[in-house]
């Protein structure tokens, strides 16, 4: 446990105190994370939905969480 040391005892000193810490970091990286929401995880959530729907352009597709999606895919593409 931590007590106090009074700096007028001889030979001890106080301890020094930790600067305060500063909000300008957080200030300054607020716009590139912005940035960063905007162009990239706004559109990799909206491409990770649309691979994950099913249907076609005549009835239109429909939300189904159908991650066979890929391995069809990767099937019918010719890949090895």
């Amino acid at each position: 446990m931590e007590r106090p040391v009074q700096p007028d005892l001889p030979g001890v000193e106080a301890p020094e105190r930790r600067p305060k810490r500063s909000r300008a970091p957080y200030g300054l990286a607020t716009p590139a994370l912005l940035w960063l929401l905007l162009l990239f995880v706004i559109p990799m959530l909206a491409m990770a939905s649309l691979s994950l729907q099913t249907g076609n352009s005549l009835e239109g597709f429909r939300q189904t969480f159908r991650f066979a999606n890929f391995a069809d895919a990767l099937s019918q593409n010719g890949s090895s």
